[in-house]
């Protein structure tokens, strides 16, 4: 029952301190984003429990995380704006640019990397606030939780997609 508590009042004081913090920053960039929010909090509380992290380290955890988190939003911004680059320079048919093609595909290639990049130094940069151990069930409740969501939409979809 204390575990409960603890992980409920963690959740509201990270959702006041996200909300006030980013009250002007978030409505300016990753619009697309706002319809997570819930999912990334539902990820917050079952990754607490999953950890079995104290106070201090969950904030630790979470401001890097955050952190992180919108780097990568960055960068996935610019690969979805090459992306629609790419797209409006095929479509010309026999007015496109193939070397301007050619470079916009290697920037793609080359922000995607640096998403990777991201990550990885994401991980890796754990080690000062969690354990090896903690590390490991951080990697693994991360692709889970992925693969529960896509589950679950790819579910409700279906159910939706019967009904019409």
């Amino acid at each position: 029952m204390k575990q409960l508590l603890l992980v409920v009042t963690l959740f509201f004081v990270f959702a006041v301190t996200a909300v006030a913090q980013d009250l002007g920053k978030e409505e300016k960039t990753h619009k697309r984003r706002a319809p997570m929010k819930k999912i990334e909090e539902l990820e917050k509380i079952k990754l607490l429990d999953v950890l079995s992290l104290d106070e201090a380290t969950s904030i630790k955890l979470f401001t890097r995380r955050n952190q992180d988190r919108t780097k990568i939003w960055d960068y996935e911004d610019k690969i979805n704006n090459v992306l629609q680059n790419i797209e409006s320079e095929v479509k010309k048919g026999n007015d496109k640019d193939v070397n301007k093609i050619q470079k916009l595909n290697e920037d793609y290639c080359n922000l995607s990397m640096e998403v990777e990049k991201e990550k990885l130094n994401f991980l890796k940069s754990l080690s000062d606030i969690l354990t090896p151990e903690q590390v490991g069930k951080y990697i693994v409740f991360e692709r889970k939780f992925r693969d529960e969501i896509r589950d679950l939409l790819m579910k409700e979809r279906i159910k939706r997609n019967k009904g019409k």
